[in-house]
């Protein structure tokens, strides 16, 4: 029985990594190209009478794939360390391997995750082991989630939001404005550029308790270009007050401006309480997007409508669920010779996809 360390029990699976580990600081930055500074406590489960000093060692980190054999996507050098009791504190410190662009499905599958708050699994190696310039042995880890888990999409709203009737159903249309913040030590630069929400409407502000389910598929697959996204479900039975399901047929084009930022990448808000990575706001055109009455809401779409007739100023409508946005990295090394995606290369399209953000807003609508 090693101290420190869980036990299972007889019939008790092994305890995971994250039951010994805690990811205590991440950060990313692309000043020039994208690197990586991570910081943990490991639990020592020596005796406190046996004392240990590790040298600085390579190792190379890889996502596993399904489809594919691993993709490697850091390499990683842990700073020496001396052995400490309870906890040892190990230092990382790395950059991100130059990348095919066909792999950016995994990527953005495994980005996802951890932006919402998922583990992730790992592959970890080290070339000290390695023959023939292969990657050696590679054992399994879990890479911990954030913690908070981050609130990436804040202050949604749409702006002139309108709807109309069109045939048998109704459209909306307005200018979709939000502000994506990077959690604390994401240091980097990028460029959102499409969006896709995923929304349910409510006659009058969104309740702040809709159970979201945020257990986002373990997606493997390469993401086809322009494919709207595969979401979570939203709830059912669906929440009082929900009328409308809004969920256009493609993606969005949108615009981004990085909004604040300081010499060392962070940002804190008015009252000084949160220390953040760098804000970008960002706005897309709704043009005609049908607005779907959800089964056996017509009472509620009924009085919604009217409100928004009637009322000398439309009606509030609250919006609820998830996005996905389509973000160029400045620094994400590409391997412009990658087979699978042919010879041209456009900087637009070197993307990463993350999906199933939540989205949580009031609108004012009229017609």
């Amino acid at each position: 029985m090693l101290p420190g360390i869980p036990q299972p029990g007889e019939s008790a699976p092994s305890p995971s990594v994250s039951d010994f580990l805690t990811l205590k600081t991440i950060q990313v930055s692309n000043q020039h190209n994208l690197t990586l500074y991570a910081e943990a406590d490991v639990i020592n489960p020596c005796p406190e009478s046996f004392n240990f000093s590790i040298p600085s060692l390579p190792f190379v980190v890889s996502l596993p794939n399904n489809l594919d054999s691993p993709l490697p996507v850091a390499n990683v050098i842990i700073n020496p360390f001396v052995s400490t009791h309870p906890n040892i504190t190990i230092q990382a410190s790395g950059t991100v391997s130059t990348l095919p662009r066909s792999s950016f499905g995994l990527l953005s599958t495994f980005l996802g995750r951890f932006l919402s708050g998922k583990p992730n699994q790992i592959l970890i190696s080290t070339p000290l082991f390695s023959t023939n310039n292969s990657l050696g042995i590679q054992v399994p880890a879990e890479l911990p989630a954030l913690s908070p888990r981050p609130n990436l999409l804040r202050n949604v709203t749409i702006k002139d939001m309108s709807i109309r009737p069109s045939g048998t159903t109704f459209v909306a249309s307005g200018i979709v404005f939000a502000k994506v913040v990077l959690p604390k030590g994401m240091n980097i630069g990028l460029e959102v550029f499409r969006v896709f929400p995923d929304v349910l409407v409510f006659d009058g502000e969104a309740p702040e308790d809709v159970p979201l389910e945020l257990d986002l598929p373990r997606r493997h697959d390469t993401v086809k270009k322009h494919t709207p996204p595969q979401m979570p479900s939203l709830p059912y039975p669906f929440p009082p007050r929900a009328f409308g399901h809004i969920r256009p047929d493609d993606w969005l084009p949108s615009t981004s401006v990085r909004l604040e930022s300081t010499n060392d990448g962070f940002s804190v808000n008015g009252d000084g309480e949160e220390e953040t990575g760098p804000v970008y706001a960002v706005s897309a055109k709704v043009v005609d997007v049908p607005l779907q009455m959800l089964s056996g809401r017509q009472k509620e779409f009924s009085d919604f409508v009217g409100k928004v007739i009637f009322g000398s100023t439309g009606a509030v409508a609250g919006i609820e669920g998830y996005a996905a946005v389509a973000v160029s990295v400045d620094g994400l090394p590409l391997d412009v010779g990658d087979p699978k995606e042919g010879k041209e290369r456009d900087e637009k399209e070197v993307t990463l996809e993350l999906t199933g953000l939540p989205i949580h807003g009031n609108v004012r609508v009229q017609l």
